[in-house]
Parts: C-alpha cells; structure tokens; sequence
C-alpha cells in the first residue's frame, strides 16, 4: 500500500500550495489561494553539466529591466548556497527580485525544486585568446540562445 501523502490526497490539484509562472513573472501560491509576488518571469529551461559530469547547474533565462531576454547558467553551488546569496548574484545579472526575506526565499526554492527534462552539456575550453589566457568561469554565465 502506498503511503499516505496528505497534500496529495486530501487537497485538489488546483489548491494545491505551488509557484505560478506567467509573462508578469514567479508567484507563491498558498493553500488560502493568496498569491504572492517573488520576482519578474525567470524560467528554468534545463539541467546543464559539463561532459565528465563534475560541475552542474541550471539554464535560466529572464527577461531585465531593458527588455532584453538573458540566458544564465546558474552553478548548483550557488543553487545550494542561502537564498540572499542567490539573489544578489542573480538581481546583479539584471534580475527583478523583491527585496524581502520571504520573496528570497521563494524565489531559492523555485529555483532549486524545478526539474527540467532537457540536459545540456557544455564544455568550456582553456585557452588563449589575444595576449590573454581565458579559464572556465567559476559563476553564472552568460549564453547565447544559439549554444542550446
């Protein structure tokens, strides 16, 4: 027999607690069906690795204050890390976050429940360019649209 899960068997679908995702951007909704806000749209669009599996995050993407639609991959260090730490380095990317503990947090657990289906696999290369030696960055990175 299965067991028993309260929120699953008691509470219909559309009551449910959850995130709400739409063009207006990321909303709470709790079990009183009160919707809060927690940031601009931000969309998690897949689970991104490098090829021998040893450094994970997430594609996102959102649209910034001048319009313009970002591409981020989000380490799952950061991920893993506090909810201010999140949003700081993501509201410096450019992302609208409300500045309250409780939008922080929301916006940590949305980010950090979401399973996308799609993985990607990116290998980032060391090499020199110019007069330059270029490393693999240590923090969110920016892509373009073409790279997946």
């Amino acid at each position: 027999m299965d067991d028993f899960d309260f929120e699953r068997d008691t509470v219909p679908a559309y009551k449910r607690p959850g995130f709400e995702v739409n063009r207006h951007g990321v909303f709470y909704r709790n079990f009183e069906e009160i919707r809060t806000r927690v940031c601009d749209f931000v969309e998690v669009l897949a689970i991104v690795s490098n090829s021998s599996a040893t450094r994970w995050g997430k594609l996102i993407t959102f649209v910034n204050a001048r319009n313009q639609q970002k591409h981020l991959v989000v380490p799952m260090r950061l991920l893993m890390s506090t909810p201010r730490r999140l949003a700081v380095e993501l509201s410096s990317k450019g992302l609208r976050i409300l500045s309250s503990n409780r939008s922080m947090s929301l916006l940590h657990e949305y980010l950090t429940a979401e399973n996308p289906t799609k993985n990607v696999v990116l290998e980032y290369r060391v090499s020199w360019n110019t007069s330059v030696f270029v490393e693999p960055p240590d923090d969110i990175s920016y892509l373009k649209r073409e790279a997946f």
